[in-house]
């Protein structure tokens, strides 16, 4: 049986969850834009998708031996998930990507390659703070904020001296969309392999983290580089979205990949 903070935050979670993502969800369904097309959320629904597989994957694989050997606890951590993944979208309004304005309201293809993209960043920020031994879901959640602030202070960073968000929301570049959805992913990959680990102390968690996430700050550095000259208007403004937008986003992701493999299990 879960303890009487187990049972809050599982009911906390899961009410964030249903009106989260049931209010998304509905607007996702009802609002339909001048010559709607589908294919236009499909970078969405696919990050919907792999988010709930690989937050299932970390927690019945990788997660402390009391939670991926117990059902109950299992069932627990994916609620807290759900919970977690459901503030993303308000979230990331904060962070000057608007999902239901731009990608569901506007038809803006490009929001949909970042939010895509960010939100499956968020959900690998969150599923690092599962890999481990801990003694609580406070631990998960400390290790979650730790990943996720970080992430987005880089994203912060990032947009003040490109104006990516710009780029995506208002020149609707798909490149740009797709690079910063690149840059998410790659982001949730290193921040959350550096949050993951038995739990020690807030100390020794904090010294792990900082040992373990410092490419990200290489990644925010490549990622400015980048980003400037493949700006619309910029010189390489004729290039295909495939060489702006795909070659960039798979190095990040693909760079990010081989630090989390070279480290490791942890």
């Amino acid at each position: 049986m879960y303890s009487q903070d187990e049972l809050i935050a599982l009911i906390f979670s899961g009410m964030i969850a249903f009106q989260s993502w049931g209010r998304f969800l509905t607007q996702v369904a009802g609002i339909r834009p001048y010559r709607y097309a589908p294919v236009v959320r499909f970078p969405l629904y696919a990050a919907l998708v792999l988010s709930g597989a690989a937050l299932y994957t970390v927690i019945s694989q990788w997660s402390s031996h009391d939670v991926r050997d117990s059902r109950q606890y299992t069932f627990f951590y994916l609620v807290l998930g759900a919970g977690w993944l459901g503030l993303g979208p308000a979230f990331l309004r904060y962070l000057n990507l608007y999902l239901r304005d731009d990608l569901l309201e506007r038809n803006n293809v490009a929001s949909g390659w970042a939010g895509g993209g960010a939100l499956l960043g968020l959900t690998l920020c969150f599923a690092g703070g599962n890999v481990g031994d801990g003694p609580g879901w406070w631990v998960v959640i400390y290790c979650a904020a730790l990943a996720t602030g970080t992430a987005a202070l880089g994203w912060i960073l990032l947009d003040a001296l490109t104006k990516v968000s710009d780029n995506i929301s208002i020149e609707r570049d798909v490149s740009a969309g797709i690079r910063a959805g690149g840059f998410w992913i790659a982001a949730g990959l290193v921040l959350g392999r550096a949050v993951a680990g038995d739990w020690v102390s807030f100390g020794a968690a904090n010294m792990d983290f900082v040992r373990l996430g410092w490419p990200f700050l290489l990644l925010v550095a490549v990622a400015m580089l980048v980003e400037l000259p493949l700006r619309p208007g910029g010189a390489y403004e004729k290039t295909s979205a495939f060489l702006k937008g795909m070659m960039p986003a798979a190095g990040y992701i693909l760079g990010a990949s081989f630090y989390v493999i070279a480290l490791g299990k942890p």
